[in-house]
C-alpha cells in the first residue's frame, strides 16, 4: 500500500501524542494531603486523683528515704503531697569551736513529715510532665547512733528540726498509673533548741544546699 504523506503525517501525530498524554495523566494525579501541625502537647490526660510516692535521695550532706500521699487535685495542674522522711549524716560531722576549742563529732539523724505544694505542666508527648514547688520539713534531730554505741542520750538535747526547700522535676509514666522521677533543687535547714551546745551548731546547717531526688510513683 502506497502510504501518503497525510498517512504518514496523521501516524507521526499519533505516536507523539502518546507519551504526552501519559504525562499530562501523571501530573493530574492528586497530590497527598499536606501534613497536619503537630504539637509536643498530648492528649492523654494526667492523672488527677490519689497517689503514693517512695524517693530517695540528697538534702545537702544528708543521704534519706522517704514515703508518702500525694493528694487529689483540688485545683488544675495543682498538687499537694504528705510524706514521712528519714534522713542520715553520710558520714560523723565535726565542729570546731574556734573561739573556745571545743571539739565536738556525732552523726545526726533526721525524722519528721514534709508536705510539698506545687504545679505541673500538662502531659507532653503522651508520657512525660515537668512540675516544681516548695516544701516544708518539719520534724526532729537525734543522735542515734552515738546512743547505741556510746550508750548516751541525744546528744543534741529536745529540739524542733526545720527547713524550706524548692524544686524542679519531670515525672516519665512507664504505664497510665505508675511514673519514675528525677528531681533537683535546694534550700535551708536548721533547728531550734532549749539551750544551745556545740552538738546542735553541728547539726543545725546540714542538710541545707542542693537537694537531688529519684523515686516512683503510683496514682489510682
Amino acid at each position: 500500500m502506497k502510504r501518503t504523506p497525510l498517512f504518514l503525517a496523521l501516524s507521526c501525530g499519533l505516536w507523539l501524542s502518546a507519551p504526552a498524554l501519559a504525562l499530562e495523566d501523571f501530573d493530574d494525579e492528586p497530590e497527598p494531603d499536606a501534613a497536619a501541625p503537630t504539637t509536643a502537647v498530648s492528649a492523654v490526660p494526667a492523672p488527677e486523683g490519689l497517689g503514693f510516692e517512695l524517693g530517695t535521695g540528697l538534702y545537702g550532706s544528708l543521704s534519706f528515704f522517704e514515703a508518702g500521699v500525694i493528694f487529689p487535685q483540688l485545683f488544675p495542674n495543682m498538687r499537694s503531697s504528705l510524706k514521712l522522711v528519714g534522713m542520715s549524716s553520710i558520714t560523723w560531722a565535726s565542729f570546731t569551736n574556734l573561739e573556745t576549742g571545743e571539739s565536738v563529732s556525732l552523726h545526726p539523724m533526721v525524722f519528721g513529715g514534709v508536705f510539698s505544694i506545687g504545679g505541673h505542666s500538662p502531659m507532653y508527648h503522651g508520657f512525660m510532665r515537668v512540675y516544681g514547688g516548695a516544701e516544708l520539713l518539719l520534724g526532729t534531730t537525734l543522735t542515734l547512733y552515738d546512743s547505741y554505741f556510746y550508750e548516751r542520750d541525744n546528744l543534741i538535747g529536745d529540739n524542733v528540726t526545720y527547713g524550706v526547700f524548692g524544686f524542679f522535676g519531670a515525672e516519665l509514666f512507664t504505664s497510665p498509673h505508675g511514673a519514675f522521677f528525677v528531681e533537683g533543687g535546694g534550700g535551708f535547714k536548721s533547728l531550734r533548741v532549749a539551750e544551745e551546745n556545740a552538738y546542735a551548731v553541728t547539726s543545725a546547717w546540714l542538710g541545707s544546699g542542693v537537694t537531688l531526688r529519684v523515686g516512683s510513683r503510683f496514682f489510682l
